[in-house]
């Protein structure tokens, strides 16, 4: 799919809109078709790989359906709304659509979710925790989007978290390539008007919860760390009480893990974690097959929606797919572009630098081919 100017003044965006009030963007994608159908979509939703699930609204009764879908005839019933997450990673149409949001950096990007719903549907109006950019395919889709501090929070379902009904500060029927931005916390409802698709683009904002739990997992398997010693421990009268020194004391045990070389690695490694889909080849590549398979005009390919991350103080170091990996400083960020373009590494993109096997970026090359990261073909 060639891919279309998006509409939108980015810097005025990033500096006025994001992250602090929704925005209306009509005709976001100029002459916007839909890379996919509904037929597509439903095809997906078979695969037990990719996430899916059907949300209907029959006789007044929400229902909840998660996927994959053997046949639809008996879920497909009332008001419903197909959901695919992920489709990014599956559809190359899909993810050269989000690189139209390619302005916003990659670890903050999580997926693109597509959905279907017949005239009517919707799964009523709630919150979410994420950035999203709600491109509107085909048909036509009624949104209403609140104040945050409108919210009542309702479960109609158990799988399903609402908002009681809101006073609407937009109210506005998107088109084909009309774009509605809502930042994380701001109520909204959507509702078809006609048989629609709508594409989701969300991007994450973490909580401290969400930070920390990769740390801890992280410092689970150290076999030696740092322990909490008494100083100048005095007899008690009142053993039940801990003094402010003590808990300085435990707080700043903690506070130098956070501040270690293994919290930075292990949040890179966490914020580039995309869980894609990939497949470990059954044979596992040498590094003078790889060299050999370059040398012979081979090339090899970035997985569909890889998105690596890179820290600006080191370069040297690529997070893709929750892993590290070494590339050196003159060919680091040079690869790294090429993978998130999802463009083909060839031994021309290595501008003669490798001369064997023996070196480092061969070795990472063979290593992401072995992850199913880089396709050999």
């Amino acid at each position: 799919m060639l891919l279309k100017n998006l509409n939108i003044d980015k810097d005025h965006f990033l500096a006025e809109v994001w992250q602090r009030k929704p925005l209306v963007i009509k005709k976001g994608i100029q002459d916007f078709q839909d890379p996919i159908d509904e037929h597509d979509l439903a095809g997906l939703a078979q695969d037990a790989d990719i996430d899916s699930r059907i949300v209907s609204l029959n006789n007044n009764n929400w229902s909840v359906e998660q996927g994959p879908f053997d046949e639809f005839e008996h879920l497909c019933v009332g008001k419903w709304t197909l959901m695919v997450q992920g489709v990014d990673r599956w559809i190359e149409d899909i993810n050269d659509l989000a690189k139209h949001f390619s302005f916003i950096p990659h670890w903050r990007f999580d997926d693109v979710m597509v959905s279907y719903s017949v005239p009517g549907a919707g799964v009523g109006p709630h919150v979410d925790q994420y950035d999203v950019f709600l491109i509107q395919g085909k048909g036509k889709r009624h949104w209403k989007v609140g104040e945050p501090d409108m919210v009542v929070a309702t479960s109609p379902h158990k799988n399903l978290q609402q908002v009681e009904p809101f006073e609407p500060t937009i109210d506005v029927i998107l088109e084909p390539g009309d774009i509605l931005y809502i930042p994380p916390g701001f109520p909204h409802c959507g509702e078809s008007i006609e048989p629609c698709l709508t594409y989701s683009v969300g991007f994450r904002a973490p909580n401290a919860r969400d930070l920390l739990q990769p740390i801890n997992e992280a410092l689970f398997n150290q076999s030696s760390l740092p322990r909490y010693q008494d100083q100048l421990l005095s007899p008690k009268r009142q053993p039940q009480k801990i003094t402010k020194a003590e808990l300085v004391q435990l707080t700043r045990l903690v506070q130098e893990e956070l501040q270690s070389s293994l919290w930075e690695q292990t949040l890179l490694a966490h914020l580039s974690d995309q869980s894609l889909p990939v497949e470990i080849p059954e044979h596992a590549y040498s590094e003078q097959e790889i060299y050999d398979h370059l040398s012979e005009n081979g090339s090899l390919h970035p997985v569909l929606g890889c998105r690596p991350i890179t820290f600006e103080q080191d370069e040297k170091r690529v997070f893709i797919n929750g892993e590290v990996y070494a590339f050196n400083d003159e060919l680091g960020p040079r690869l790294t572009q090429l993978i998130s373009n999802g463009t083909a590494i060839q031994m021309t993109s290595l501008d003669g630098a490798v001369e064997g096997p023996n070196s480092t970026i061969v070795n990472t090359l063979t290593q992401l081919a072995n992850n199913g990261i880089l396709l050999v073909e």
